[in-house]
Protein backbone atom coordinates (compact mmCIF):
# COMPACT_ATOMS: atom_id res chain seq x y z
CA UNK A 1 0.00 0.00 0.00
CA UNK A 2 1.29 3.36 -1.04
CA UNK A 3 1.73 6.16 1.38
CA UNK A 4 -0.61 7.93 0.33
CA UNK A 5 -3.50 5.59 0.21
CA UNK A 6 -2.73 5.69 4.49
CA UNK A 7 -3.47 9.51 4.62
CA UNK A 8 -6.91 11.32 4.89
CA UNK A 9 -8.44 13.78 2.33
CA UNK A 10 -7.10 16.88 4.51
CA UNK A 11 -3.52 15.35 4.73
CA UNK A 12 -3.28 15.10 1.07
CA UNK A 13 -4.58 18.71 0.41
CA UNK A 14 -1.86 20.12 2.77
CA UNK A 15 1.09 18.44 1.32
CA UNK A 16 -0.52 19.42 -1.99
CA UNK A 17 -0.18 22.48 -1.25
CA UNK A 18 3.16 22.80 0.41
CA UNK A 19 4.80 21.06 -2.80
CA UNK A 20 2.97 23.83 -4.95
CA UNK A 21 4.59 26.08 -2.71
CA UNK A 22 7.74 24.40 -3.21
CA UNK A 23 8.10 24.35 -6.58
CA UNK A 24 6.77 28.23 -6.88
CA UNK A 25 10.01 28.98 -4.40
CA UNK A 26 12.02 26.77 -6.24
CA UNK A 27 10.90 28.60 -9.58
CA UNK A 28 11.39 32.09 -8.12
CA UNK A 29 15.42 31.24 -7.64
CA UNK A 30 14.92 29.68 -3.87
CA UNK A 31 17.80 26.89 -3.07
CA UNK A 32 15.44 23.40 -2.58
CA UNK A 33 16.95 23.89 1.61
CA UNK A 34 15.00 27.45 1.53
CA UNK A 35 12.10 26.23 -0.81
CA UNK A 36 11.25 23.05 1.48
CA UNK A 37 11.04 25.58 4.64
CA UNK A 38 7.85 26.33 5.81
CA UNK A 39 8.30 27.88 8.90
CA UNK A 40 5.47 27.26 12.03
CA UNK A 41 1.85 25.79 12.30
CA UNK A 42 1.43 29.28 12.16
CA UNK A 43 3.10 30.86 9.07
CA UNK A 44 1.59 27.39 7.16
CA UNK A 45 -1.80 28.74 8.65
CA UNK A 46 -1.73 32.43 7.20
CA UNK A 47 0.37 31.56 4.11
CA UNK A 48 -1.38 28.36 2.99
CA UNK A 49 -3.98 27.10 5.11
CA UNK A 50 -6.12 30.37 6.02
CA UNK A 51 -9.47 28.98 5.49
CA UNK A 52 -8.95 26.13 7.93
CA UNK A 53 -8.41 26.31 11.78
CA UNK A 54 -4.90 26.31 13.19
CA UNK A 55 -5.64 23.24 15.44
CA UNK A 56 -6.68 21.29 12.03
CA UNK A 57 -2.89 22.47 10.38
CA UNK A 58 -1.88 21.54 13.60
CA UNK A 59 -3.59 18.02 13.37
CA UNK A 60 -3.10 17.24 9.94
CA UNK A 61 1.13 18.13 10.25
CA UNK A 62 0.92 15.37 12.93
CA UNK A 63 -0.23 13.60 10.33
CA UNK A 64 1.91 13.79 7.52
CA UNK A 65 4.99 13.67 10.03
CA UNK A 66 3.84 10.43 11.14
CA UNK A 67 4.03 8.82 7.59
CA UNK A 68 7.32 10.83 7.02
CA UNK A 69 6.43 13.57 4.90
CA UNK A 70 7.37 16.33 6.77
CA UNK A 71 9.62 16.61 9.76
CA UNK A 72 9.35 19.30 12.39
CA UNK A 73 11.04 20.84 15.56
CA UNK A 74 8.44 20.31 18.55
CA UNK A 75 8.72 22.73 20.58
CA UNK A 76 5.90 22.53 23.76
CA UNK A 77 3.30 20.60 22.55
CA UNK A 78 3.61 22.64 18.91
CA UNK A 79 5.85 21.94 16.02
CA UNK A 80 8.64 25.48 15.59
CA UNK A 81 8.81 24.75 11.95
CA UNK A 82 8.26 22.34 8.96
CA UNK A 83 10.35 20.83 6.49
CA UNK A 84 9.09 19.19 3.54
CA UNK A 85 10.78 15.77 3.12
CA UNK A 86 11.74 15.58 -0.54
CA UNK A 87 11.88 11.44 -1.70
CA UNK A 88 15.00 11.70 -4.50
CA UNK A 89 15.35 8.74 -6.65
CA UNK A 90 18.68 7.12 -7.94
Amino acid sequence: MEILDLLTNDAKYLLASMYKAYVEKRKAGSLKKDASHFGSVDNLHHDLMSEWPVEDVLSTCYELKKHGLISGILQVERFLEYLLQLKQSL
